[in-house]
């Protein structure tokens, strides 16, 4: 995969005038994802060449609870964002989060959620010019949420 998208990427070109084009990122991405990937094959094969111990032996036990948590938090936060918009819905659902399954106390929770929220929001909609989902709720598209 890696190599395929670092050869595709030259096709967009690399350099233009005013300087990195759009292949370059994509380009350099890809060479780094193909080449650890071979490190990663190399190291496994290496491994059971050595006669490594059993990997099902050594690997922690699934928390099926924690990942039904993430994930089921995750289709909820999905459901949420385009009627509460990016700001309520994502501060709800860090706050959930961090205090189910993190097990943090509730203001260090509220903290984390306030800035990863709104300062997000406020970095891709101000600094990067990137739309993020407003609320569709009138009450609160009105004052900007």
């Amino acid at each position: 995969m890696g190599l395929y998208v670092a050869v595709e990427s030259v096709s967009l070109g690399l350099w233009t005038t005013l300087g990195p084009g759009p292949g370059l990122l994509p380009l350099i991405l890809g060479a780094a994802l193909f080449m650890l990937t071979a490190i990663w094959a190399i190291q496994t094969v290496v491994e059971r060449r050595r006669g490594a111990v059993d990997d099902e032996a050594a690997a922690e036990p699934l928390d099926r609870i924690y990942v039904i948590g993430v994930v089921g938090g995750l289709i909820a936060l999905a459901i949420a964002m385009p009627f509460l918009g990016f700001q309520i819905s994502m501060a709800v659902f860090l706050f959930a989060e961090l205090l189910v399954l993190g097990r943090q106390r509730w203001w260090i929770a509220a903290a984390v959620a306030a800035v990863g929220s709104f300062g997000v929001f406020v970095l891709f909609d101000r600094v990067l010019a990137v739309q993020l989902p407003l609320s569709s709720l009138p009450f609160l598209s009105g004052v900007g949420l």
